[in-house]
């Protein structure tokens, strides 16, 4: 991807936030590490607290498709919706296995008024 056309596509990346007790317990954000990272080379800067995760879910491991479905049912919220309205998002997060947090977090960010919205993740699980 050319720095350019990556530039001109997105506006803000949005690490998929953990609930805080979580990121207590780890310490760090693995998407907000890699967003970072991204967000720098590219110059594109990456929300902070735009999206966050309010709602304390078990860990999605060894959960089905529906499961997760449920697990992940409006864990998250958009704190400032201006800083959304109108833009081009990418969605960032570490391992995508049913697309059912990327899923939920496109709900809230649409509900925003963002105007288009990618997903980019490190990693596929089967």
């Amino acid at each position: 991807v050319k720095n350019d056309e990556f530039k001109k596509k997105i506006d803000l990346i949005i690490p998929v936030p953990l609930h805080k007790n979580d990121l207590r317990k780890r310490g760090f954000n693995q998407s907000i590490l890699l967003g970072r990272v991204i967000g720098n080379y590219f110059s594109i800067p990456v929300g902070k607290k735009v999206l966050i995760k309010e709602k304390l879910t078990p860990f999605q491991v060894n959960l089905s498709k529906k499961e997760r479905e449920k697990n992940i049912l409006r864990a998250f919220s958009v704190e400032k919706p201006e800083e959304i309205k109108g833009k081009n998002i990418l969605i960032l997060d570490d391992v995508f296995t049913t697309g059912a947090t990327v899923e939920e977090c496109t709900k809230e960010l649409m509900k925003a008024r963002a105007k288009n919205i990618f997903v980019l993740t490190l990693a596929r699980t089967v």
